[in-house]
């Protein structure tokens, strides 16, 4: 049996309410550098899903904000409201 590696994982998915600074500053930057294609962070407070993706040079690229009321997908992932 062996850890996963980047490549095995298809995304990370974070639910936050009182970890929401920790997962938005150490875990982001971890994920980053160990080039997660993926990284969801689940706002519990403010309702939204933040994407994060395109995993370079240890940050991510790309930032989405998805408000109530809208979908997105990934591989086996759906996050719907």
């Amino acid at each position: 049996m062996r850890y996963p590696y980047a490549e095995d994982i298809l995304g990370i998915i974070e639910v936050a309410k009182s970890s929401l600074k920790k997962d938005l500053e150490l875990k982001l930057s971890i994920y980053a550098q160990a080039r997660i294609k993926e990284y969801w962070v689940l706002d519990l407070s403010q309702k939204q899903l933040i994407v994060f993706r395109d995993p370079k040079n240890n940050i991510y690229l790309s930032q989405q904000i998805i408000n109530t009321g809208y979908s997105i997908s990934h591989g086996n992932f759906l996050w719907h409201d």
